[in-house]
């Protein structure tokens, strides 16, 4: 996991000020690299509200990660480097977060960096990939 924590409060996707600059600081670090980032959202186990403006938790998890790559992209991280992963409820950091506090810590988004590099996945289709299999 790179950089800090970046949390968000309770049934909300927006960044807070102190995300932003810890995104901007990390994308200092990221830009230039042809690695891969996974960025994964993460939500508590409750339910959302019924006016939410989101279907489900992974449909938050989903928005939170967007929230992060938007700010990654602004920050000059290249867009094919950041997929968005939406785990929802499923990897709580704090697994018996029966307090706010704690189920705060589960309000959240990683940043990994993977060894991939964009160009394993630039320009291969299907095609390619079934020639590929049947010459070896």
């Amino acid at each position: 996991v790179v950089g800090g924590r970046i949390t968000f409060d309770r049934f909300s996707a927006t960044l807070k000020p102190e995300a932003r600059e810890l995104v901007a600081k990390t994308a200092e670090r990221l830009r230039g690299y042809n690695t891969k980032i996974l960025v994964r959202g993460h939500t508590t186990r409750e339910p959302l509200p019924a006016d939410s403006l989101y279907e489900d938790v992974r449909d938050l998890s989903y928005a939170r990660a967007r929230a992060v790559i938007r700010e990654f992209e602004k920050n000059g991280v290249r867009g094919v480097r950041l997929i968005a992963v939406a785990l929802g409820d499923t990897e709580p950091v704090v697994k018996q977060a029966y307090t706010e506090e704690r189920r705060a810590l589960n309000r959240r988004v990683e940043i990994l960096v993977t060894e991939d590099l964009i160009e394993d996945y630039a320009g291969s289709t299907l095609e390619d990939e079934m020639k590929e299999s049947s010459d070896g």
